[in-house]
């Protein structure tokens, strides 16, 4: 099995580091972590402007990517600089769900950085 990354995992991992390096600083972090809401909403639509959503789906949910891979490459940047965006619980698990109930209209919106979803329970 090959564990190298393809050029484009690579170009999405060098970008994704680059823009966190110089924009997610460990002040920012702790500015929107004292927030009312705890996550950036520019952040979030900067991140999807980069593809960094859209990496976590197959292109059949509008994405361009969605192996183990892609999101293995974008939570290891996100980890790396300590991200607070709730990108697992909605992008991943949330966009997936939206994916399966054919709410291809939603997850469109997520790709896009329009939405994100809380899970009540």
């Amino acid at each position: 099995m090959d564990f190298n990354l393809t050029e484009e995992r690579q170009m999405l991992q060098d970008s994704l580091r680059r823009y966190l390096s110089d924009k997610y600083t460990t002040a920012k972090r702790n500015e929107i972590l004292e927030s009312d809401s705890g996550i950036s909403a520019d952040i979030w639509a900067e991140l999807a402007e980069l593809g960094v959503i859209g990496a976590l789906f197959t292109e059949e949910q509008g994405g361009f990517g969605g192996a183990g891979f892609d999101i293995s490459v974008v939570f290891e940047e996100l980890g790396r600089a300590g991200v607070v965006e709730p990108f697992l619980d909605s992008a991943l698990v949330g966009g997936r769900l939206l994916a399966a109930m054919g709410r291809d209209d939603l997850v469109e919106q997520m790709i896009g950085g329009e939405i994100h979803l809380a899970f009540a329970h």
